[in-house]
């Protein structure tokens, strides 16, 4: 599944640099084409709406699947989320996917996981990272469509090291949807990546503390998708 042509040794160097690193290319093309295919297709009931604050009534964030019945009381917990964000609290927004015991049917995305929970993937990311990775935690996939985001923050005792690999093609610069580092302290931006195509960003958790880093408000205006698969390596 992995790009053979990768040079992980530079891939290293890169990586001690800054603690972060986009990876171009990371599959094979045509692992990479059937995800995407995959997540674009996925039917709409298929997919959990989540956001953050939740109604009073549900005391925390929850995943609604996204019906039709379930409209009214998206719409709500999205309006929500958007006033939080406005106000400068946290807060976020998109759809993911959720799988009881965290483990998705047979078919592309059970391959992503259990890929990513390999000891294959595991050596990679070890020997990219320099870190003692001996697993993964929640992994899931992600849509953000108009309107969705999700504000500042760190993802704290999550792991050593997060994930998020985009199957997103033809993103315009002007849809936003980037996520994008900042200081923690200050908000003076460090760096910020659109979502593409075949591309697997690392970044430390623990060793990058100082900053934190958010999902960009995805244009009223967009006509695609940014699909991911995200987990943190522990």
């Amino acid at each position: 599944m992995i790009n053979p042509s990768l040079d992980i040794s530079r891939l290293s160097n890169d990586f001690s640099t800054g603690e972060i690193i986009l990876i171009k290319d990371f599959f094979l093309p045509d692992f990479a084409e059937t995800a995407h295919q995959y997540l674009y297709e996925l039917p709409e009931e298929n997919w959990y709406v989540t956001a953050y604050p939740a109604a009073e009534e549900l005391k925390k964030h929850k995943n609604l699947l996204n019906t039709k019945a379930n409209e009214p009381f998206i719409n709500h917990l999205r309006r929500l989320a958007l006033a939080q964000s406005k106000r400068g609290n946290f807060a976020f927004r998109f759809k993911r996917t959720w799988h009881e015991h965290d483990m998705p049917p047979e078919g592309v995305e059970r391959e992503l996981k259990l890929f990513f929970e390999s000891e294959v993937m595991l050596s990679v990311v070890r020997k990219i990272t320099g870190k003692d990775i001996l697993q993964t935690s929640s992994s899931f996939s992600s849509c953000y469509e108009r309107g969705d985001f999700l504000s500042r923050h760190n993802d704290g005792n999550n792991g050593l090291v997060g994930f998020v690999c985009y199957f997103t093609q033809n993103w315009e610069q002007h849809w936003g949807g980037n996520i994008e580092f900042t200081d923690r302290e200050t908000l003076a931006p460090h760096v910020s990546f659109l979502p593409g195509f075949n591309q697997l960003l690392l970044f430390s958790i623990k060793d990058l503390a100082h900053l934190q880093h958010e999902v960009k408000i995805v244009s009223e205006h967009v006509s695609g998708k940014r699909m991911a698969f995200s987990c943190w390596f522990k």
